[in-house]
């Protein structure tokens, strides 16, 4: 499966730009529908320097959440800031765990792997907002606060508490399925290098926005994010890399089917006559 780890920068990537770009048409369809934009299509793409290309991280829905809050479309601009989220994100996640789940996903590792890496985008998408910029100066927690009223602390509770079970979830459950099904097994050194890699995108890459805010506490939350990526492979490591990996149904690795070709083998022996 090395052919797989050596194109792992390049699936990165090419599944961060779908999960990005749902995230921003997510948001603006649902202005379009609630009628504060007149073209959903229109995106600000956010130019063609190096850092854009990479992360987009200069992409925009182009919704001018200002005009619609002065207008007194709260229902709409609150629905606005969380589709992108919770539609583009939340409901494709879900959708994409689902499929990790089914056997027949399991046959081409290539379409596991695309699968896996559009989760671990996915997560990052929550991640980003909630905990890292719920208390941003811009972004979307901050817009839906301030359509809704609610309050930042209980955006912070509510939604942190589903970002932590999907991480948890994400190295639990779909890591170690993903490296089992696609045949990884005792390839060891592939296993870290995924691991390794996928840390790094969630707890990196996602933080950056955060990093990049004027407010301390979105700072603080984005050095957070870097400083607990040793505790967390340290925690992880043992069932991604060490222990032995899930397999869908129906399939068997060569130690486990050793033992009932050794016994069909020994059977046939005593019953052959001599």
């Amino acid at each position: 499966m090395w052919w797989l780890v050596a194109a792992t920068l390049v699936v990165a990537w090419l599944t961060h730009y779908v999960v990005v770009i749902q995230h921003e048409y997510a948001h603006s369809f649902m202005a379009w529908i609630t009628g504060i934009k007149d073209d959903p299509i229109r995106i600000e793409w956010g130019g063609t320097g190096i850092h854009n290309i990479v992360t987009l991280g200069d992409i925009d829905e182009d919704v001018d959440y200002d005009k619609a809050l002065a207008a007194g479309h709260t229902t709409a601009a609150a629905l606005t800031a969380m589709a992108g989220v919770v539609i583009g994100n939340g409901v494709f996640y879900l959708v994409a765990r689902q499929l990790l789940r089914r056997p027949g996903v399991a046959a081409p590792p290539w379409v596991l792997y695309f699968l896996f890496w559009y989760i671990v985008h996915s997560v990052g998408n929550f991640y980003d907002y909630v905990p890292l910029r719920t208390f941003a100066a811009d972004g979307d927690v901050k817009n839906f606060a301030l359509a809704t009223g609610w309050s930042r602390w209980w955006i912070y509770g509510v939604a942190g508490y589903l970002t932590l079970w999907a991480i948890v979830d994400l190295y639990r459950k779909a890591l170690p399925r993903t490296l089992g099904a696609a045949g990884f097994g005792r390839l060891w050194p592939a296993r870290a290098i995924v691991l390794v890699l996928s840390t790094l995108t969630l707890f990196v890459l996602y933080a950056l926005p955060a990093l990049e805010q004027a407010d301390p506490v979105s700072v603080f939350m984005g050095r957070t994010s870097l400083i607990v990526i040793p505790a967390v492979l340290i925690v992880t490591w043992r069932r991604n890399v060490v222990s032995e990996l899930p397999l869908p149904p129906g399939r068997q690795t060569r130690e486990q089917r050793a033992p009932a070709q050794n016994a069909s083998s020994d059977a046939g022996h005593e019953l052959t006559p001599g």
